[in-house]
């Protein structure tokens, strides 16, 4: 009888074994364990990346263009070594009461962009010169029109702040009646400098390149 009995509970053991593992089983056929489309990436963190993403949310580089080629606008050279398709959520407006709390938490409305990462390259003093971010527009194949990058999150350039500079700016783009899976190719158009009698400096160019 006693030995009976040992079997009998190493059986319902057994049983409310399999029955945890068909449970976790049916949790992920059911799609809420399965792997968001962003969780193949990591998060765009502060070492590896220029740019401020990491302090306003969390954000994943999705597609990215490199070998782009240069846009020289009379004494300027652009030199975009990254364009990029970003995508996250802002951090929680009660971000600092979460976090004290040991927790972050995000807005549930998700966030895309069109990210240029670009150097500037100068042949003459352009202190007296006008070029700011007023000069760099940006379309998509998807009919995306942006006159200039967003002036919350993009760099802020001056044409004599550029001369002799070696940093890497960004100049962000908000993505808001199309999907950046249908982005195929970006147009970047920029406007050459203005000296001080209002006149161009050069010819304005632009550039068409896919992502």
């Amino acid at each position: 009888m006693r030995k009976f009995l040992i079997l009998l509970l190493l059986f319902i053991i057994v049983l409310s074994g399999c029955n945890q593992d068909t449970g976790k089983g049916k949790k992920n056929s059911s799609g809420s364990n399965s792997e968001t489309s962003e969780e193949k990436f990591e998060p765009i963190g502060q070492e590896e990346h220029e740019g401020q993403w990491y302090s306003v949310g969390r954000f994943y580089s999705i597609e990215q263009a490199t070998n782009i080629e240069k846009i020289k606008v009379g004494p300027i050279t652009l030199h975009i070594e990254l364009a990029e398709l970003i995508r996250g959520n802002y951090y929680d407006e009660n971000i600092m009461e979460s976090y004290d709390q040991g927790i972050i938490e995000y807005e549930d409305e998700e966030q895309e962009f069109v990210n240029l990462l670009v150097k500037f390259t100068t042949t003459d003093s352009i202190e007296n010169l006008t070029f700011d971010n007023n000069h760099i527009s940006l379309a998509t194949n998807m009919d995306d029109q942006f006159k200039k990058p967003d002036k919350n999150l993009s760099s802020l350039i001056l044409a004599g702040y550029m001369e002799g500079n070696n940093s890497t700016f960004s100049f962000v783009f908000p993505i808001k009646e199309s999907k950046i899976e249908e982005i195929e190719s970006i147009k970047v158009h920029v406007k050459a400098p203005i000296d001080q009698n209002g006149n161009s400096v050069g010819e304005d160019a632009e550039i068409e390149f896919q992502i």
